[in-house]
Formats: structure tokens, sequence, C-alpha cells
């Protein structure tokens, strides 16, 4: 699943990785700002009670005071919300995290960002995350 900034500059992807002994999902978020660009990429993120945020997208789609959040391992997160005062838009705010067990410490890592989306694609970004997360 790909979801796409309204000015098409950023972009982030979730994708199903059951290649190992478990289910994860591998997210990739890439950001243009203009005077910056920010990456960042992890193929082992478990998704916590998916179906939590299935439900609260679902229920963003005819409310737009809801704020539908997907939490993962590493602090991550996906968080689709309206911000106050400007009217239907919908932002993606994410986290996308990692760490690294290096003694004597471990390292975490993370980007943080947001962009607007095209709410006209709310409908098919709940679509996509029910077939994501399918547990047939």
């Amino acid at each position: 699943m790909l979801i796409s900034s309204i000015d098409a500059k950023s972009w982030l992807r979730i994708d199903l990785n059951d290649e190992g002994y478990y289910t994860s999902y591998d997210l990739e978020a890439f950001i243009d700002i203009g005077h910056g660009v920010f990456s960042a990429h992890n193929s082992d993120i478990q998704l916590l009670h998916p179906e939590s945020g299935i439900a609260q997208l679902d229920r963003l789609v005819t409310d737009r005071n809801v704020t539908a959040e997907f939490r993962g391992t590493y602090d991550t997160f996906l968080r689709f919300y309206r911000p106050r005062d400007t009217g239907s838009s919908i932002y993606l705010e994410f986290l996308i995290g990692d760490a690294l067990a290096a003694p004597p410490e471990t390292i975490q890592y993370s980007l943080r960002g947001a962009f607007e989306i095209d709410q006209e694609y709310i409908l098919r970004i709940l679509d996509d995350f029910r077939k994501l997360t399918c547990k047939e």
C-alpha cells in the first residue's frame, strides 16, 4: 500500500512481510520538504492490534473529529487525523522506529513526520488496511 501526500512530494509505503517465522510489516517513508529530504525504512515492524486502527479509520470516514491510530513495535505509529480549523483536510502523521542492541546500550532510531493526504482516497486506504491485515 502506498499513501502519497496531496502534493505528491512525500509518501509512506506499508507492505506485508510474511517470509519468516512470523508476519510483520515493511514500512518505508520518503519526505521532501524542498530544502531537505528525509527517509526511513524498517522491514520488520509488528502492528499491535491493527483491528483497532481499522475500526477508528472506518469511523474517520464519516466523522472527521475521530483520530485513527495504528501502533507498532519500536514506537512506530501511523495516525490519521484532521487538524483543528482545517475544514475536512486529513493528515497522516507517522513515526518509523527501530533499535540496535549494541552493548553497552541499545541505540534507538526513528523518523517522525506528517503530510496532508487527499481525503478522496480515505476509503481506498481503509480497504487497503483491511486487505493488508486480513488473517486468512
